[in-house]
């Protein structure tokens, strides 16, 4: 999938990162400014790009979003996007799932199931979700947009929040860009402006 986008997959990264996990972690780490690296998203992705060409299937479903919302260097390409999650989705990644009944969901990709066997489908993926590590951003992430769009869990918006303020706070842009979102209404608070606000200030000067 490395010549869908504008990414060197192999640019500046460190020799001593060889399996696809080091390589996940390492574009997660860069992405989100951890260990104290200083965030570089480009660098991120590319580490992620490596890690999904290898077969690491949470990277998979990460590099397929940024195939749908760009960043670091990534192009609109929503047939690649769809390919990885899907990847990501049969081999049981919980992300890779949600991801993949958002598609299906928002009718952009037709998974050939009824309403009863998707809410099933729908209910088994948050179960594996809570199961993830609620540190990891991306899975922070996830969490905010099964409780937004009511995925195997009740719509509430301030947990959706909650979840997605988490992975912002780690510097993660798919949240940092879903928070604002659900910000730019009439009936956010003035915390929670404030709160957005001073994440994008902290992203700016990363």
């Amino acid at each position: 999938m490395s010549d869908d986008s504008d990414l060197d997959s192999g640019d500046e990264l460190p020799d001593t990162l060889q399996s696809a996990a080091e390589l996940y972690e390492y574009g997660i780490d860069y992405i989100c400014g951890r260990r104290d690296l200083k965030p570089n998203t480009r660098l991120g992705m590319s580490a992620l790009q490596r890690a999904s060409d290898r077969g690491h299937n949470r990277a998979k479903a990460v590099v397929g979003l940024a195939h749908l919302y760009p960043m670091g260097g990534t192009r609109y390409n929503a047939d690649a996007a769809k390919q990885l999650i899907c990847e990501s989705a049969a081999a049981g990644d919980p992300v890779g799932r949600v991801y993949q009944l958002l598609l299906a969901r928002f009718r952009r990709l037709d998974l050939a199931a009824e309403s009863d066997e998707r809410t099933i489908l729908e209910d088994s993926a948050f179960e594996s979700l809570l199961r993830c590590d609620a540190s990891d951003p991306v899975v922070q992430d996830a969490r905010g947009r099964c409780f937004r769009h009511g995925m195997g869990v009740p719509a509430v918006r301030e947990a959706a929040m909650e979840w997605y303020s988490r992975a912002a706070a780690q510097r993660y842009p798919p949240a940092m860009s879903s928070y604002s979102n659900m910000l730019d209404r009439r009936f956010c608070t003035e915390q929670e402006t404030v709160q957005v606000l001073s994440l994008c200030e902290r992203a700016a000067d990363s």
